[in-house]
């Protein structure tokens, strides 16, 4: 993923409520997200989640546009642009994408 189309780092600090952030990777050779979702009562310790993949990508920012548009605009715009314009184009994953999803797929298999 050498050749990264955007980069972007969303985090909501609350003050009654956990933490929470999602990093999204979108390029032409492969897109992916991951959360991170702070643990109740546990100021230290994070659950992770997320996914490889263009499509599963954009259905999540998809999901949460919203409200990462009410929490910063101007950054929500740019993903989404970066976003639309890797949509109009027809992608390809590098094989060392594909490998890597496929390593990913398999350690999270075993689990």
């Amino acid at each position: 993923m050498r050749d990264i189309s955007c980069l972007s780092i969303f985090s909501f600090v609350y003050d009654s409520e956990p933490d929470d952030s999602t990093v999204f990777v979108f390029s032409s050779d492969g897109s992916l997200f991951i959360d991170f979702n702070q643990i109740p009562d546990e100021l230290k310790t994070y659950w992770c989640s997320g996914c490889l993949g263009f499509k599963q990508t954009q259905s999540k920012f998809d999901s949460l546009i919203e409200k990462f548009q009410a929490l910063d605009e101007k950054e929500a715009e740019r993903v989404k642009e970066a976003v639309d314009k890797l949509k109009s184009r027809t992608r390809k994953e590098s094989i060392a994408f594909r490998t890597f999803l496929h390593n990913w797929n398999s350690y999270a298999d075993g689990m």
